[in-house]
């Protein structure tokens, strides 16, 4: 037989006898194919479709033309195929992405449940014989997983099937990226309780504190983040500015300096006043009544310059704020205020009321 290609949608077919020509026709190309492929052993015919280069031809396919209803059709005649012991289809080196195709698209949920395990079940039959790390494995595994939408429908028991392989493999991997991304996403959901016994498990002698308190400081607090300290300034006369004008011996109430201190710089500073001797935690605390302190205790100064690698070098600060030269920005009363008090005993009884206790001044807001 000899087939001729003539350039247009059909080929001439010329069959011979020896060297005598006993027949010729015309016939059109796809046709012509068909026929020939129908020849053709069903195995061959397979590895010839499932090549890579036509596995990408039916990616796009499917992305961009495929009507889902035919896929779903495609995916049945597949279940078929599987059912039918006689057929090797899993066998196939390229079956597996394949599967990742068709699943990506179909709706499992309204598949035969008897015919989606036969497919799961003929994917996984080989899966001893395949690499651990085998990219299409891999593949498959996500595609299903999302499919199943882990995070919002899957059962317990399920989702806790697939949590105890994925701690199996924790246990074996020496991937550090690996582990580090799977433990970052469990820290967000677990418990507080759960964190500090695998800190003290993993690093048992680790000491988050470990020095003298200096003096005047009422409270501390180091978590693995930051630092919480309250230092106490007792009531005292002090020289202070106002513009460039200097006033002598000023009359301070007693004050509480909140610091909250990251990364050896202090994040945060809140002034409040207390007329109680001894700290509780419901002490009533009282708005600082001269300048450059909000509402809210925030203090309107800047201080991120400051290297804070030690309680020491953290006992100056209020010392530095109080010397700062005040104006009449946040307290237009504070002028004033300074006359009043120069040289004269702050009277406590003039102080406004705070909304805060003392718990709730050193609480992280």
């Amino acid at each position: 037989m000899e087939v001729v290609l003539d350039g247009s949608k059909h080929v001439e077919i010329k069959k011979f006898d020896g060297d005598i020509q006993i027949g010729r026709r015309k016939a059109l190309t796809d046709d012509f194919i068909r026929s020939m492929l129908s020849a053709i052993d069903e195995q061959e015919l397979l590895n010839y479709l499932f090549e890579k280069e036509y596995l990408e031809v039916i990616q796009k396919y499917i992305d961009e033309e495929a009507d889902v209803r035919y896929v779903g059709t495609v995916f049945e005649n597949l279940i078929q195929k599987i059912n039918n012991k006689k057929d090797s289809l899993e066998n196939n080196p390229y079956y597996i992405d394949l599967l990742i195709l068709l699943l990506d698209k179909v709706d499992i949920q309204k598949i035969d449940l008897m015919g989606l395990r036969g497919i799961l079940g003929s994917a996984l039959k080989n899966v001893d014989k395949m690499e651990s790390d085998s990219v299409e494995f891999q593949s498959l595994l996500l595609t299903l997983l999302n499919k199943a939408e882990v995070n919002k429908e899957l059962s317990t028991p399920a989702l806790s099937k697939i949590l105890g392989v994925a701690a199996k493999k924790v246990a074996m991997t020496e991937n550090q990226e690996e582990l580090k991304e799977l433990f970052f996403s469990i820290v967000t959901k677990a418990q507080n309780d759960w964190l500090e016994k695998a800190i003290s498990t993993a690093v048992p002698n680790r000491v988050l504190c470990n020095s003298f308190m200096p003096k005047n400081i009422v409270y501390y607090q180091k978590d693995l983040i930051s630092e919480t300290v309250i230092i106490q300034v007792p009531k005292e006369k002090r020289n202070v500015r106002f513009h460039d004008v200097e006033y002598k011996q000023v009359g301070h109430p007693s004050l509480l300096f909140y610091f909250r201190v990251q990364n050896h710089r202090i994040s945060k500073i809140k002034i409040a006043c207390v007329k109680d001797k001894i700290l509780k935690e419901d002490t009533r605390l009282y708005h600082y009544p001269y300048s450059n302190v909000f509402g809210d205790h925030r203090v309107c100064w800047s201080y991120g310059e400051y290297n804070i690698d030690s309680l020491d070098k953290l006992q100056h600060i209020p010392y530095v704020f109080l010397s700062t030269p005040n104006n009449g920005h946040v307290n237009p009363q504070t002028r004033m205020l300074f006359e009043k008090y120069q040289n004269a005993e702050f009277d406590d009884e003039t102080l406004s009321p705070s909304n805060k206790t003392f718990a709730e001044f050193v609480a992280k807001d």
